[in-house]
């Protein structure tokens, strides 16, 4: 992984040629020195392709991960903070998304959104928003009984600074 994000972060400068050159009379080489993994069907080559593509892969990994855990985080906090019915509620909702085959829903996802690079990375944060909300229920659901948070509650802080002061920063090692 350390590899593939060096890789990419320095790809303007490590790549053999440039990913986007054609050379019509390169086309579909075999792997050789000058391309080690070869070119495609207009003579691109193919390692520069890979490298570049990386970037893209990654970014959208990222950002992916970013807004399903901002999405799922302060779900799973409210619905384990408060429980009841909202607990209840909430978690069903994540249940009925984790029912679905990921891929399945990802598919669905960009077809009902159409086919771009943004609703992709939309349709993969949706898939992961009910694993940060699990967890983050689960964590705020053992904490919210602990006696710093009950000494919190004693010295009147609100629920929000309670669930973003005291159980948020104890629940992110998981």
């Amino acid at each position: 992984l350390a590899v593939m994000l060096l890789g990419a972060v320095f790809a303007p400068w490590i790549v053999p040629q440039d990913p986007d050159l054609q050379i019509a009379t390169e086309a579909l080489k075999r792997p050789s020195l000058s391309h080690p993994f070869g070119t495609d069907n207009v003579g691109r080559d193919t390692l520069s392709r890979v490298i570049y593509g990386a970037r893209v892969s990654l970014l959208v990994g990222l950002v992916a991960i970013a807004i399903a855990a901002v999405a799922g985080v302060p779900l799973g906090l409210v619905a384990g903070y408060y429980g009841g019915w909202l607990d209840s509620v909430t978690m069903r909702i994540m249940d009925a998304l984790l029912a679905f085959p990921a891929m399945l829903l990802a598919i669905f996802l960009v077809a009902v959104l159409g086919p771009s690079l943004t609703n992709a990375v939309v349709a993969i944060a949706i898939i992961y928003v009910p694993a940060f909300a699990r967890l983050a229920r689960a964590n705020c659901l053992s904490l919210r009984e602990k006696e710093f948070v009950e000494a919190a509650r004693c010295l009147g802080a609100s629920d929000l600074r309670i669930m973003t002061r005291s159980i948020l920063p104890n629940s992110l090692s998981p």
